[in-house]
């Protein structure tokens, strides 16, 4: 099972590094803001933040300047990330709303709270003693991601329900309605993993060592990789499967973004 629980994490890192190069490429020719917030926070947090912060607390490295500086530079990438999806979330449901830019404001400052509480804490000469000193740090950190994980369903299951009213008009495409279902799907799965892990951290479980943790971190990785697989790379038959379209019009068609 645990091991399960790792392929699952790392078919989700997968289809996340995928969508960020997609998100990168489709920014670079279309210049459209969304796809370059999407594609830097997911760099930012895949390529960046976690291997530094990684290699930062590696043992070999642990309580060294280099050690402590890739450490600072990993978590100054995850607040990054996680503000730059919160910055996504805002653009592409609430562009002209005041109160979601006031938002992504004060989550990007938390994260710089945070950032300045963990490194603070982040002294001791055991890794132990370490994880004791940064765990309310961590929790915080995760809780960030989480409140805009959920943020995000949110906000996409919001506007699913307003493109189905639209549909029974016929002025909604199902495609699109189900590339919202799907967004929403991810958020509300990432929220499952993020919701083990904070619960783990809390209570200082190692969250693979614990089966409820591992099915739920499992459950979790497996519904955002495929939920974001089918978002971003949906096979032709899947969208004739949703909209009932011919090979030709799926063609014309494949989803450049959420939008």
């Amino acid at each position: 099972m645990r091991v399960l629980s790792i392929l699952a994490l790392i078919l989700a890192g997968m289809s996340a590094a995928a969508v960020c190069i997609r998100m990168l490429v489709l920014a670079w020719r279309s210049g459209e803001l969304p796809e370059l917030l999407m594609g830097t926070a997911l760099a930012s947090l895949m390529f960046l933040a976690i291997p530094l912060s990684g290699i930062g607390r590696s043992p070999t490295l642990l309580g060294t300047p280099l050690g402590d500086g890739l450490l600072a530079a990993g978590l100054l990438f995850l607040g990054l990330g996680i503000s730059l999806l919160s910055a996504f979330t805002c653009r592409v449901f609430r562009p002209r709303s005041l109160w979601a830019l006031m938002l992504v404001m004060l989550q990007a400052w938390g994260s710089g709270v945070v950032w300045h509480g963990f490194m603070g804490a982040s002294q001791g000469t055991t890794m132990e003693e370490i994880l004791g000193n940064t765990r309310p740090w961590a929790l915080a950190f995760v809780a960030l991601l989480f409140a805009t994980a959920a943020w995000t369903a949110l906000e996409a299951g919001l506007h699913r329900a307003q493109l189905r009213r639209r549909q029974r008009l016929g002025l909604a495409d199902p495609v699109v309605i189900n590339r919202m279902t799907l967004w929403m799907g991810s958020g509300i799965a990432l929220c499952v993993l993020l919701g083990a892990i904070l619960i783990a951290i809390d209570q200082g479980i190692a969250p693979l060592r614990s089966l409820p943790f591992i099915l739920a971190i499992g459950v979790g990785a497996t519904a955002v990789g495929g939920c974001w697989g089918l978002a971003f790379f949906p096979p032709p038959a899947y969208l004739r499967w949703i909209g009932g379209r011919t090979p030709a019009e799926v063609d014309a068609m494949r989803p450049a973004s959420l939008q």
